[in-house]
């Protein structure tokens, strides 16, 4: 990999596997080519017309009442989102050892287990450069905490190692085709500074 990174990070969320699947499998039937069949802002716009329920728990702005699992925090942007992942997947680690022991799932410790230094690590920042989705069939959930607090985000990220806390800081932005409006964007993204800004407090 270039520029001396070791590990490609890349920000995901999940779509309802039964609402996409048949749209993907329609268009790579019509053209043949499951390679072109949309382009990234193509992608994002229809994954964001059918995200899982299960993002609804990550949405800081949840006018619903749903409780908050602030592993990812959502703000939406039109058909856009800002996102900021304390786990993002590693997509890609160059290997340097036969094996590696990790205590958790890969998003949470793989990497940084394979390559401690936080410099090495690249956190895809923009869906124009790579936008992945994860397919869930319904049902699927989990809960967290009483949402709009700040003091939970600042609780979860008490039990988070730093590196995790670095994923995090990074905005992702997901950009849907009609995603022209830099001052709502900007605002999503003051909104996230914010809140994040907890996890500085000593």
């Amino acid at each position: 990999m270039g520029e001396g990174y070791k590990v490609i990070l890349v920000g995901c969320l999940r779509l309802l596997t039964s609402a996409v699947y048949q749209i993907l499998s329609d268009k790579i039937s019509k053209t043949g080519n499951n390679e072109s069949i949309l382009t990234n802002r193509e992608l994002v716009s229809l994954a964001i017309e059918n995200l899982h329920p299960v993002n609804r728990h990550h949405f800081w702005s949840n006018s619903q009442g749903y409780s908050l699992a602030p592993h990812i925090l959502l703000w939406q942007v039109k058909d856009g989102l800002l996102a900021n992942f304390f786990y993002p997947h590693p997509l890609c680690i160059l290997p340097n050892s036969p094996s590696v022991e990790f205590n958790s799932t890969i998003d949470v410790d793989i990497a940084f287990k394979t390559y401690p230094d936080l410099s090495t690590h690249y956190m895809c920042q923009n869906s124009d450069e790579m936008a992945l989705f994860e397919l869930t069939s319904n049902p699927y959930n989990y809960f967290g905490y009483p949402n709009g607090k700040l003091e939970y985000i600042q609780h979860f990220a008490l039990h988070s190692p730093e590196y995790h806390k670095r994923n995090a800081k990074l905005p992702v932005f997901f950009k849907g085709i009609n995603n022209f409006d830099s001052n709502e964007w900007e605002k999503a993204l003051n909104s996230s500074k914010e809140i994040l800004s907890v996890l500085d407090a000593p």
